[in-house]
């Protein structure tokens, strides 16, 4: 892509990016945080109510031998009964769910800043790309201009040397430009991922979403059963057995029965309430680990394309560059009309290139461990490298 065409593709998201100031509550983070801040308080509110009151029922000494006889048994006992919390336990219950809220709204302003300062440097690193890329095209060019100039005097007799030098510079400009090409491609599309873009490449399924998703269906499912005890009342059954003792002279038994009732205080569809705004909150939780994985991706193609794209120049324009000054400055020099610093510059570019693209691949073989990885597949095993013929 030329350096004017990513310019333009470019301006209209980096004036979005420079020119909006989102609020505190329209970042992704923040959603999270909110949703997780109103689940506590959910949660304090419910455990912040009194239990529910418990309607009881209780026939004690039946004789076992007729246990139809109710009348014959010793206490029949119809009431309610009510479990008292501690005093202030529950305004303090409420006031932890309160500070506890207030921590998570604070982390999701902290996670928002960062995410600005995210994009702050991807402008940065976008301008800073096409900069590096605007002189090194300018530097690609004057080399150009230049060996045109050092092919002319050679024709009239000029250095042959000279003609050699800048064929491996304009090569090696060329490299940096096919790596600026490739980073400021990354960064722009870096830009528009950190602008919540919807083209967004979707990821693989991955263990960290598969873990956010099922602890997200974990929470709809206690949703779902907080829902069940809230809307029906929780009954209680107890047996007991009276041996024969004092006024008893035969063996009996007792039934206690118990209805509590959790609507009467109110109901307690806080905790309900709770499990299900968990739930949302790991659902932006989920969008926001989804985001982040796209970036990673992104970071990782860029990279790989950067190497890439040098480690091509390299092979196909700077090491033959290089191989031809060398084997032109050995040839002069045998003739008699070569210098030696020829021969010792030519041979010393020569070794520089091949040790930038020993270096490039390995850290192409990096590069792609990392893209496999950020794609979820297995990561590529390195091939040992071949012996190669470096005889000159």
């Amino acid at each position: 892509m030329r350096l004017t065409s990513i310019v333009l593709m470019g301006l209209p998201l980096l004036w979005s990016l420079t020119t909006r100031h989102a609020s505190a509550q329209t970042t992704p983070e923040a959603r999270a945080a909110a949703r997780a801040a109103e689940a506590v308080r959910q949660e304090g509110q419910a455990e912040g109510e009194l239990p529910p009151l418990e309607v009881m029922l209780e026939v004690w000494g039946i004789p076992l031998r007729r246990p139809y006889a109710l009348d014959e048994a010793d206490m029949i006992r119809v009431g309610v009964e009510q479990e008292l919390p501690a005093p202030g336990a529950r305004s303090s219950v409420r006031r932890a769910a309160s500070l506890q809220a207030q921590s998570l709204q604070a982390d999701g302003q902290a996670r928002s800043r960062a995410l600005s300062l995210r994009k702050a440097h991807a402008v940065v690193e976008h301008h800073a790309a096409l900069r590096s890329h605007r002189v090194h095209l300018a530097h690609l060019r004057l080399a150009e201009r230049t060996l045109e100039l050092a092919r002319a005097r050679h024709a009239a007799g000029g250095s042959l040397a000279d003609v050699s030098a800048l064929e491996v510079e304009v090569a090696r400009a060329a490299t940096l430009v096919a790596a600026d090409d490739a980073r400021a491609r990354t960064s722009l599309t870096m830009l528009a991922a950190l602008r919540d873009a919807p083209s967004l490449e979707p990821t693989r399924e991955r263990p960290e979403l598969t873990a956010l998703r099922l602890t997200r269906d974990a929470e709809l499912a206690e949703a779902e059963a907080r829902r069940a005890r809230n809307r029906w009342p929780a009954p209680r059954v107890g047996l007991s057995y009276f041996a024969p003792s004092g006024g008893m002279t035969e063996h009996g038994f007792g039934v206690s029965l118990g209805l509590r009732l959790p609507w009467l205080w109110g109901s307690r569809s806080g905790a309900e309430q709770a499990a299900a705004s968990r739930s949302r909150a790991l659902g932006e939780e989920l969008a926001l680990k989804q985001r982040d994985l796209a970036l990673e991706l992104i970071e990782a193609r860029g990279a790989v394309a950067t190497a890439q794209g040098s480690l091509s120049v390299l092979k196909a324009r700077v090491l033959p560059a290089t191989q031809r000054g060398q084997q032109l400055a050995q040839a002069a020099y045998r003739s008699g009309q070569g210098r030696l610093e020829d021969v010792l510059r030519a041979e010393a570019q020569q070794v520089e290139t091949e040790m930038q693209i020993v270096e490039l691949e390995s850290e192409l073989a990096h590069r792609n461990a990392d893209l496999a990885f950020a794609l979820g597949t297995a990561a590529p095993l390195a091939q040992p490298p071949q012996e190669q013929n470096h005889d000159r």
